[in-house]
């Protein structure tokens, strides 16, 4: 018997049937025969040794058991399909991929010339980009769903590299006529009584614990409002005067229309960026985006601001 539970087209009749309640449903959406569907699914069932399914008059509903074998195997079908795709690509002499993950905080000047750079040495690859939290990139980074992550600090992870890149201040974004927009430098106690705007998505636990570590630290109580929005909607809510948030310091490197980024007092050398992979991914376009990286900061002109 072929082995069925690595057959992408066995889980793809469970699901289709469990999303539409229906194996006629689920069959005509796949363009198959209603009695190819059902045999897939009891052939699935009889590996399995136990049903998905439980079958009504009315259509069909997920076992608990069927619910939770979909729940974990899904997942893990889609990156097998994923990597059979992609190694068919490569066997075919096409265009490679890398997916790159980024935590928007550091999505600032200097990620952007690197990711710039890369793209117009490398035109004949891919690359597909995921935004998230530092854990989440980490992770996704850890299992494999992504080639390489621009993270957070220089990470000690086993079976990962890890390589620093490059280390900049914390800006605080402003309306333009914010009472501070005309500071140099911003301290945090002036920031005493205003509102900071944090992601629920992506950056946001990121900056939400950045801003409780410097607060404490301050003897301070900001408002902080958190809303579920991109990081660049939050830099649009600033500039509509709902409050003030912080980046990475290149992320608005001159004044943008209606807000300002200034740095942060002390917070010089708070950001360090680092490129994090697996030691055994064998995709060549990890080294060579690593590369573009490290020549760009090595050949970075000493002393530029990023404010100015």
């Amino acid at each position: 018997m072929p082995n069925l539970l690595l057959d992408l087209r066995y889980l793809r009749c469970a699901l289709y049937a469990s999303q539409l309640g229906s194996f006629r449903r689920a069959a005509e959406s796949l363009g198959l025969p209603q009695s190819s569907l059902s045999r897939r699914i009891q052939l699935l069932e009889h590996r399995l040794g136990f049903p998905l399914f439980e079958r009504r008059r009315t259509g069909v509903m997920l076992t608990r058991a069927g619910a939770t074998f979909l729940e974990n195997a899904i997942p893990g079908a889609e990156h097998l399909d994923f990597a059979a795709r992609r190694a068919s690509v490569i066997h075919r002499g096409g265009s490679s991929e890398v997916r790159v993950g980024i935590v928007p905080l550091l999505a600032g000047e200097r990620l952007r010339r690197v990711l710039r750079v890369f793209k117009e040495q490398h035109p004949g690859v891919s690359a597909f980009f995921t935004e998230g939290s530092l854990r989440e990139i980490r992770d996704a980074v850890t299992i494999g769903k992504l080639d390489i992550g621009f993270v957070l600090g220089d990470l000690d992870l086993p079976a990962c590299h890890s390589q620093a890149l490059w280390i900049e201040p914390i800006a605080v974004v402003l309306p333009v006529k914010h009472r501070l927009a005309e500071c140099n430098n911003v301290s945090w106690a002036s920031l005493d009584d205003e509102t900071f705007l944090v992601g629920r998505r992506g950056p946001g636990a990121d900056i939400q614990e950045l801003l409780l570590s410097r607060t404490f630290r301050q003897c301070i109580r900001p408002r902080v409002e958190i809303h579920d929005v991109s990081h660049t909607s939050l830099v649009d809510m600033v500039r509509m005067n709902y409050g003030i948030t912080i980046a990475s310091a290149s992320y608005l490197v001159k004044d943008s229309a209606g807000v300002v980024s200034r740095p942060l007092e002390g917070e010089a050398e708070a950001l360090t960026t680092s490129a994090l992979w697996r030691q055994d991914n064998a995709n060549p376009a990890v080294p060579h985006l690593v590369a573009v990286a490290e020549y760009l900061q090595r050949n970075e002109t000493a002393g530029s601001a990023w404010f100015e």
